[in-house]
């Protein structure tokens, strides 16, 4: 990243731009990692995937529009005023996230995950998990 905001200059706006994008991408995986998995709907209620996408659509949007103010301001001053005036909100989030997926939240969200899937296979004794590979032929034996 330091080399791709050397490529454009010396200004101090290139840094503080590919510096914090750097740092967004852990808690953004994260969630990705964690939250998904949650909301995948399973038949007939999408509304939780349909409020997580729209959720990761507009912090992304806000994330990007935070963190790339820089590039366009340049100096240091200019962009702490700016993100001063903004709130800072773009650093709380990124903070907030690193901070809860440091204190456990990972762990918390993989134990949900797995009750998920327990409950799941419960109502659905039958059904396979997305891991498993049968051929076609056992497919219709089971069928028939």
């Amino acid at each position: 990243m330091l080399t791709r905001s050397t490529q454009h200059g010396a200004a101090i706006g290139y840094f503080l731009v590919f510096i914090p994008r750097g740092l967004v991408t852990y808690p953004s995986r994260n969630c990705r990692a964690s939250f998904c998995p949650l909301v995948t709907p399973p038949p007939g209620t999408p509304w939780a995937k349909r409020i997580y996408d729209f959720l990761g659509t507009f912090i992304c949007i806000l994330l990007l529009n935070f963190v790339t103010a820089p590039f366009r301001l340049l100096t240091l001053a200019n962009t702490m005023q700016a993100w001063s005036r903004l709130g800072w909100y773009g650093c709380w989030i990124v903070g907030f996230g690193v901070i809860f997926f440091n204190a456990g939240g990972s762990e918390y969200l993989q134990s949900l995950q797995k009750e998920q899937r327990h409950v799941v296979d419960v109502k659905r004794p039958h059904s396979l998990s997305p891991n498993v590979v049968i051929t076609l032929e056992t497919a219709v034996e089971e069928r028939s």
